[in-house]
């Protein structure tokens, strides 16, 4: 919820909408996780006054993230992470795996803002 609110945050600055993605494991999957995205979907509307889209993908976080975000024409893909953990810091984060084959930008965050208001702070290579 914390990726939420910061992707709530830029979408009221930049007047954009809001996709929310679950990438199933298997085809079978779809139909319940569209269900619990769907309520999701309405917490987040009643919390944020913000109705996102929904959408549930089968494939891998590693390609799907990707391919799905060219489909939907995204400007920003924002991703909630927990850090890295265990044999991550010897094999590298899972966000990490996802970001590297993206031509589209990436805001990972762990912590939820700050304030509405707070000014954000990029990093550019």
């Amino acid at each position: 919820m914390n990726a939420v609110a910061h992707a709530v945050n830029l979408s009221k600055r930049l007047d954009t909408g809001i996709t929310l993605l679950h990438i199933a494991k298997k085809d079978t999957e779809i139909n319940e996780l569209e269900q619990q995205l769907t309520a999701e979907a309405q917490k987040i509307n009643e919390t944020y006054n913000v109705k996102p889209a929904c959408l549930v993908k089968e494939g891998s976080i590693f390609k799907t993230i990707n391919q799905v975000a060219h489909e939907v024409e995204a400007t920003l893909i924002v991703m909630g992470t927990h850090g890295m953990k265990g044999l991550q810091k010897l094999t590298g984060s899972w966000a990490l795996k996802v970001i590297v084959g993206s031509k589209i930008p990436f805001l990972v965050v762990q912590e939820p803002p700050k304030s509405a208001e707070e000014e954000i702070k990029l990093v550019f290579p």
